[in-house]
């Protein structure tokens, strides 16, 4: 799910991965984006925030992903997994 901070009034929920659940999420500072972690999947999609469609998806061979974090500049990306 994904809220209004100062409101906290729902504004959208993000489709379930089809196996597994989320791990990690994270919102760019600067664009319109949302990055999620999949474990099951080992998937890290990003999501436009301005209509909550899937913009992008990644797959790295290096194991089930268990979190994501964004520079506070924007310009870098990390994610972990369990292995």
């Amino acid at each position: 799910f994904v809220f209004q901070f100062d409101t906290g009034s729902l504004l959208h929920r993000i489709p379930k991965p089809e196996r597994g659940s989320f791990t990690g999420f994270a919102i760019h500072p600067t664009k319109p984006l949302l990055i999620t972690a999949h474990s099951a999947s080992r998937l890290i999609n990003v999501w436009d925030t301005r209509t909550y469609t899937l913009k992008e998806t990644f797959s790295w061979a290096v194991g089930r992903f268990k979190s994501v974090a964004i520079s506070t500049d924007g310009t870098m990306a990390a994610v972990g997994n369990l292995t």
